[in-house]
C-alpha cells in the first residue's frame, strides 16, 4: 500500500483560516440590572409594538381597520408643511384668470358695438336706397312741387324788395314835401314827381 500522490495545485480540502472570537477576559464584566418592580398599564401601552401591517400583502386575509393601516403607514407622525410658493401660485392664477375674463368681456362688448354700428350702417344704407327709389318713382311730381315752391320763394322775395323800394320812395317824397312846406316853396314839382309813380296799380308793377 502506498499513499496517493497529492496534486500541489489543488485547493485545500479543509478551512484552516476560520476566525474564532476571543474569550472573555479573566474578570468578566458585571451586568447591572435595576431592581425588579411591577410594570404599570401605561408603560405596557407605551412599550407595545404594533404588528407589521403591509399595504400590499395580506396572505391570511385579516380584516384590518383603517386607523391601524394609517397608524402603520406613519402619516400621523409626519408634520405637514406647505410651501408659501403655493399661495403665490394660487394668487397669480386667480389674477390671471380674472384679467383673462375681463379681456374676454371687453372683447365681447367691443364686438357687440361694432356689430351694432354695422347694423345701423346697413339700415341707413337701405333707408337711403328706399328713399332714392321713392324719389325716382315720384320724380315728376317732386320736380313739379319743387318748381312751384321755388316760384313761390322768388315771388315772396320780389314782394319784399318791392315793398321796401316803394316805402323808400314814399318816405323820400314825404320828406321833400315837408321840407318845401317848411321853406315856403311851391310843391307843384314834388307833386308831379310823386304822381309819376303808377299809383293806380300800387306796387304790383315792381313784382310782376
Amino acid at each position: 500500500m502506498v499513499e496517493v500522490q497529492r496534486d500541489p495545485m489543488s485547493p485545500p480540502r479543509f478551512k484552516i483560516n476560520t476566525k474564532i472570537p476571543r474569550g472573555p477576559p479573566s474578570p468578566p464584566a458585571p451586568v447591572l440590572h435595576s431592581p425588579t418592580r411591577k410594570v404599570t398599564a401605561k408603560e405596557q401601552k407605551e412599550w407595545k409594538i404594533p404588528p407589521c401591517i403591509s399595504n400590499w400583502k395580506n396572505a391570511k386575509g385579516y380584516t384590518i381597520p383603517l386607523d391601524k393601516r394609517l397608524a402603520a403607514d406613519g402619516r400621523g407622525l409626519q408634520q405637514v408643511h406647505i410651501n408659501e410658493n403655493f399661495a403665490k401660485l394660487a394668487e397669480a392664477l386667480y389674477i390671471a384668470d380674472r384679467k383673462a375674463r375681463e379681456a374676454v368681456e371687453m372683447r365681447a362688448q367691443l364686438e357687440k358695438k361694432l356689430a351694432q354700428k354695422e347694423k345701423e350702417k346697413k339700415e341707413e344704407h337701405l333707408r337711403t336706397l328706399a328713399q332714392k327709389a321713392r324719389e325716382e318713382r315720384a320724380g315728376i311730381r317732386q320736380a313739379a312741387v319743387t318748381g312751384s315752391s321755388d316760384r313761390l320763394f322768388v315771388r315772396f322775395f320780389h314782394l319784399v324788395i318791392g315793398c321796401c323800394f316803394y316805402f323808400q320812395i314814399k318816405m323820400k317824397t314825404l320828406r321833400n314835401v315837408t321840407s318845401c312846406v317848411t321853406r315856403g316853396i311851391k310843391t307843384d314839382n314834388v307833386n308831379e314827381t310823386f304822381n309819376e309813380l303808377p299809383q293806380t296799380r300800387g306796387w304790383h308793377w315792381i313784382i310782376f
